[in-house]
């Protein structure tokens, strides 16, 4: 593979519609990548349902029991890693507990 040394090699090779969709892309994907960070730090994050259905299998499984202790400290974590409490306590619950 050529290595591209400019803008206008890659748009060469792939278009300049086709260049300026990706890079777009890869702009929005980044700006909300800053937006969680910031979400993060002033604790104020929420997962979106499909990060959040997720993160339930990858964390508690087929669980269909789920202890209260592990519950809390799972939403402990949360909250120390930057989300909103009121949705690690509400929604987030719920969500689980279903």
């Amino acid at each position: 593979m050529k290595k591209l040394y400019s803008i206008e090699e890659l748009e060469n090779m792939m278009g300049k519609e086709n260049v300026r969709k990706l890079f777009t892309e890869y702009l929005m994907k980044m700006l909300g990548e800053v937006k969680r960070l910031e979400d993060l730090e002033d604790h104020k994050a929420i997962m979106e349902e499909e990060e959040l259905a997720a993160y339930k299998e990858a964390v508690f499984g087929k669980r269909k029991k789920i202890e209260p202790e592990y519950l809390e400290g799972i939403k402990a974590s949360l909250k120390a890693m930057g989300y909103d409490s009121q949705w690690a306590d509400e929604e987030f619950t719920e969500t689980i507990v279903k």
